[in-house]
């Protein structure tokens, strides 16, 4: 907990955040918030509510909240809302095989609305910049050529730091001639993750691989798209404090993790495991985390948590993004006490 502590008294002294997000914007994150909020608590006539009026502060509503939207209106057997929606979806390049295989829009797609948007599915719809996406895929795909090789960073290490500083310098012309790679620009992906886009700036994090990794600081960059709204600050929260070196908005609190004691004996560590659980902070640095994250839109850490625990038993919502899941191995069998006694249980 001291390294915690520590850890976070440095990054509340290095908010670098220079704008400030628009009322319209944080209005739409505010009812997004409240509409997942009521989506766990399975009301989803309140959620849809909230949803719409969501809707009614951004052009461009993100993805995955028009994805969420309809699996209310299919839950709701509001088929008509649910067309339109998954349609806009489908026409920003979302895959159609990726919404008929969820069981919860089955019924739908067994409807002939479901089965006219499979047809017009087939017609290869694009409400997008084609040629900017493929550009940005393409990008991608040079990124990872020499990653995915035998031998990897060993042998291919000189030539991926010339491709990945390549690859940034044309983001960069990118996004000087088009504007941040939006969703509402070039399309969406499965997990509305702007993967292609995201993986170029976590080469390009601190403390990444290699010497002077960090060829581009991408945070004035992120700041101006969120600002925006052309870049969703739920997925950005993340790579601005990769592009800082600082969790300023306490993602880190966000992921679930179990705790272990390393004894010699290697498979009696499962003994050891702990429940899942999430990090606790104390009360004055969870309000001032919260208080950092309403400035930017993003809900407070205990909205983000029951969030987190309910994706874990239901997954035909998408709406969080934790950091993962960590099982963290202790030599001292004391610091491993403690660990898990400043747990908060998922449960």
């Amino acid at each position: 907990m001291k390294l915690l502590c520590f850890l976070f008294a440095i990054f509340f002294s290095t908010h670098t955040a220079k704008a400030q997000m628009p009322d319209l914007l944080k209005q739409y994150y505010s009812y997004v918030n409240q509409a997942e909020m009521q989506v766990v608590e399975s009301d989803y006539v309140l959620a849809s509510l909230l949803y719409d009026s969501a809707f009614n502060y951004l052009t461009q509503p993100f993805g995955r909240d028009l994805y969420n939207r309809a699996v209310c209106a299919s839950l709701l057997r509001d088929y008509k809302t649910a067309d339109t929606l998954l349609t806009f979806l489908v026409a920003k390049a979302y895959p159609i095989d990726s919404l008929t295989i969820r069981a919860v829009f089955q019924e739908f797609f067994e409807s002939d609305r479901g089965k006219q948007l499979i047809r017009f599915a087939d017609t290869n719809p694009e409400h997008y910049d084609v040629k900017l996406r493929h550009l940005v895929d393409s990008i991608l795909v040079v990124d990872q050529h020499f990653r995915k090789m035998e031998g990897g960073y060993d042998v291919y290490g000189d030539t991926i730091k010339k491709i990945d500083r390549s690859n940034v310098d044309l983001i960069e012309q990118l996004i000087a001639k088009h504007g941040f790679p939006s969703q509402a620009l070039i399309g969406v992906y499965p997990d509305f993750d702007y993967w292609s886009i995201r993986i170029m700036i976590i080469h390009n994090q601190v403390g990444g691989w290699g010497e002077e990794n960090q060829y581009l600081n991408f945070t004035d960059i992120l700041y101006q798209a969120i600002y925006k709204g052309a870049l969703d600050v739920r997925l950005a929260s993340q790579l601005v404090a990769g592009s800082l070196g600082n969790d300023i908005y306490g993602d880190w609190l966000t992921g679930i993790e179990r705790h272990g004691l390393e004894l010699e004996n290697q498979d009696a560590i499962d003994s050891t495991l702990s429940d899942w659980g999430f990090i606790k902070p104390s009360d004055q640095m969870e309000r001032d985390i919260d208080s950092i994250r309403a400035g930017i839109g993003l809900c407070s850490l205990q909205d983000t948590r029951t969030k987190t625990v309910y994706g874990m038993h239901d997954n035909r919502f998408k709406m969080t993004d934790p950091t993962g899941r960590r099982i963290l191995l202790w030599s001292n069998k004391n610091q491993y006490e403690e660990a898990v006694s400043n747990m908060i249980p998922t449960e």
